[in-house]
């Protein structure tokens, strides 16, 4: 932790320069530049991976972040980097195995109903005691690993998001033991807008209001849009929520397969395929719905068009709707009328996606 600032209360670099600014500054005076207040992660390489809150768009930028100090942890090269990384990634927490003790007997290979003595007990006893002897050394140096990732995430985090961190009823504790697992499960929770303060089933609800006013906006990739759409829609499910719960859908695709296989009704096995086929391809609905339709407005209405011809060319999941996203091509003349029609009506932007899941929901009837 060596370079790295005094730790406060929340363990990370808000030393007596990091307060909210002197008297000094003004709102705009003469000759004064505007600073973007924005927070960037002080780690060289990683200004732009952050953790904040208030925005649909941050639940991406959390595991995108994540994943970047994991990596930091094995890319340093320190002792138990590797260990520290894993139970990051896994969020879990982060200990040193015991050494299993070496079996005195093992299966007899000619026959496997007896056993026989371990020819091998004096060089396995050997390893297993030196290992042991490990143990201390590895959990010393576990115990700086797990330190220097909570300063690592601590940092990343924007002064909202710590603030609302040390709101937390368990904080102290959090802070107390360097517990960089728990510290991330807050964050991610926070970051999704889920807070311990909030009573579940209202997180729920908001967390949903959220998806369904969630669009991509013009200057977002089609890949970026698909992070942040998944790390939305990921932070619903993990809640227990669900936004692809639709009895008649799954009993109409359940019917189908039973008669595509012989069947008079229905089984378990074309529920169960109903419902995993339902609910990917609703989340394509979604994910289509909310794609921005000055770049995709006229994918989504050609397959309304060709739905209504009685060509069902809808995608059935994610993947294959992002595939057709990137490759569809908007033809000339029409690109060119969009060009000359460039503006942000609302009523235009609902248009063509409730045209688009009227013509979905009603293949289900």
């Amino acid at each position: 932790m060596s370079g790295r600032g005094e730790q406060g209360r929340g363990g990370g670099r808000d030393g007596k320069n990091g307060g909210r600014g002197g008297r000094g500054h003004s709102r705009g005076g003469r000759g004064a530049t505007r600073k973007s207040t924005r927070h960037t992660n002080p780690i060289q390489g990683l200004e732009k991976h952050i953790f904040d809150t208030g925005k649909p768009e941050y639940a991406a930028l959390f595991t995108e972040t994540w994943e970047k100090l994991c990596n930091r942890r094995r890319q340093l090269g320190e002792k138990e980097g590797n260990t520290m990384a894993r139970a990051m990634e896994e969020f879990t927490d982060a200990v040193i195995p015991e050494p299993a003790v070496p079996a005195a007997t093992i299966p007899d290979p000619n026959n496997p109903n007896n056993n026989i003595a371990n020819p091998r007990l004096a060089t396995e006893t050997l390893l297993w005691e030196s290992k042991v002897k490990m143990i201390p050394g590895r959990e010393a140096n576990l115990a700086r690993q797990k330190e220097a990732a909570f300063v690592d995430v601590w940092d990343a985090c924007s002064p909202l998001l710590k603030t609302k961190l040390k709101a937390l009823t368990n904080w102290d504790q959090i802070n107390t033991d360097k517990n960089v697992i728990q510290m991330g499960l807050q964050i991610k929770a926070i970051s999704c807008g889920l807070e311990q303060t909030q009573e579940p089933m209202f997180g729920l609800a908001e967390l949903i209001k959220k998806m369904m006013l969630f669009y991509q906006k013009p200057e977002v990739s089609n890949d970026d849009y698909k992070k942040q759409f998944e790390a939305l829609w990921d932070s619903i499910t993990e809640q227990g929520g669900s936004l692809t719960n639709h009895p008649g859908p799954v009993g109409k695709r359940a019917r189908a397969l039973a008669t595509e296989n012989g069947r008079a009704r229905p089984n378990d096995d074309d529920t169960t395929q109903a419902k995993e086929e339902v609910a990917e391809q609703m989340k394509a609905m979604f994910f289509l719905s909310g794609a921005n339709d000055k770049v995709h407005g006229a994918l989504k209405t050609y397959l309304v068009n060709e739905y209504t011809a009685g060509r069902n060319a809808y995608p059935p999941d994610i993947p294959s709707a992002l595939s057709m996203m990137d490759a569809w091509r908007v033809p000339q003349q029409q690109h060119t009328q969009q060009r000359g029609h460039n503006n942000n009506n609302d009523d235009e932007l609902c248009q063509i996606p409730s045209l688009f899941f009227s013509h979905y929901i009603n293949s289900f009837d």
